[in-house]
């Protein structure tokens, strides 16, 4: 009798800590068993990492590389421009490349005359011919001050339409400026 019940206290036991572990829980050191509870948690927990890990790989990890491959191909193309501009070691080089050029004549007096204005110049541009057929001389006067002659033939220089440079130039004082003569030297105008 002492056994049945034993082993009936035994039961009751084991069936309390079964109903204990499945809605409590039961933790003993780093042994641990969820509860019923715990485990819908962890469940929920589960799917919505796997959730956001399929967002970061479908939409985030597209979209990164979509804008890698955007970069790269932006890269590659500036990588290509400045190659072919590499070419073009020196200044000599970008001369050459503008006297290959062909430029409309109204868009030459008027790229020419707006220079002019924003250094407050006075201008006059006459073509002449020049050593070849195909091309022409502009031969330039500006009026007004020294530095602003000066900032003239820089920006010619520089403008990326045009790259001229200043041949034969001749400054006088004229009054409380200068008056400057100089020639653009064989330029192909269309007419």
């Amino acid at each position: 009798m002492i056994k049945k019940l034993l082993g009936y206290t035994i039961v009751v036991i084991l069936i309390i800590c079964g109903y204990f572990c499945a809605f409590k829980g039961l933790q003993i050191g780093e042994f641990k068993i969820l509860s019923y509870n715990q485990l819908i948690e962890e469940k929920e927990n589960y799917e919505q990492k796997v959730t956001e890990y399929n967002y970061l790989v479908d939409e985030k990890y597209k979209a990164a590389l979509n804008r890698l491959e955007s970069a790269k191909t932006t890269f590659e193309s500036n990588k290509s421009t400045y190659e072919e501009l590499k070419q073009y070691n020196s200044y000599d080089d970008l001369l050459q490349l503008a006297k290959d050029k062909q430029y409309p004549l109204e868009f030459l007096w008027i790229k020419l005359d707006l220079i002019a204005r924003n250094n407050n110049l006075a201008s006059n541009f006459v073509l002449a011919n020049s050593a070849t057929k195909e091309s022409k001389n502009i031969n330039v006067t500006l009026a007004g001050e020294y530095l602003a002659v000066k900032h003239y033939i820089y920006d010619m220089l520089i403008d990326l339409d045009l790259h001229f440079k200043a041949e034969n130039i001749e400054i006088t004082p004229s009054g409380n400026g200068v008056i400057a003569t100089f020639v653009i030297k064989d330029v192909k105008v269309v007419m």
